[in-house]
């Protein structure tokens, strides 16, 4: 096996051996990524694109809100932030869990309403990158 491999270098050009290089760098550096996240400080919530609540992530919090399929409850501790109960159809934001990590969202698209996990509590309008309709 080895032999094979030596000698399929030895006949690999220059631009053939930096593309292997670059494969390698690429797969190395993407291994890395995960371990360079990290957690988020704050957290805002945002029904029917209205910012309805801003606060600190971790800080043991129940909060309820009323929205097109009833109650809306949102729970903060030491876990993070997650939605805690929905009365939407597929339960799809109930069941994310927690989030912590900073640029997480939970969207419920029934009820239109976002959770999202920030760095620090933003006070700028540019939230979003970009906004897709």
């Amino acid at each position: 096996m080895r032999r094979v491999l030596i000698n399929a270098l030895s006949y690999a050009t220059r631009y053939d051996k930096l593309v292997i290089a670059a494969c390698l760098f690429l797969t190395a550096s993407s291994l890395l990524v995960p371990l360079l996240k990290s957690e988020g400080r704050s957290f805002r919530i945002e029904i029917d694109g209205k910012l309805h609540y801003e606060g600190e992530l971790f800080a043991e919090k129940r909060l309820t809100f009323d929205v097109i399929y009833g109650p809306f409850v949102i729970e903060t501790s030491k876990k993070g932030v997650r939605v805690a109960q929905s009365k939407c159809p597929n339960q799809i934001c109930v069941k994310q869990g927690w989030r912590k990590e900073a640029n997480d969202i939970i969207v419920c698209v029934p009820n239109k309403a976002m959770v999202a996990v920030s760095g620090s509590i933003a006070k700028s309008s540019n939230f979003f990158d970009t906004i897709t309709r």
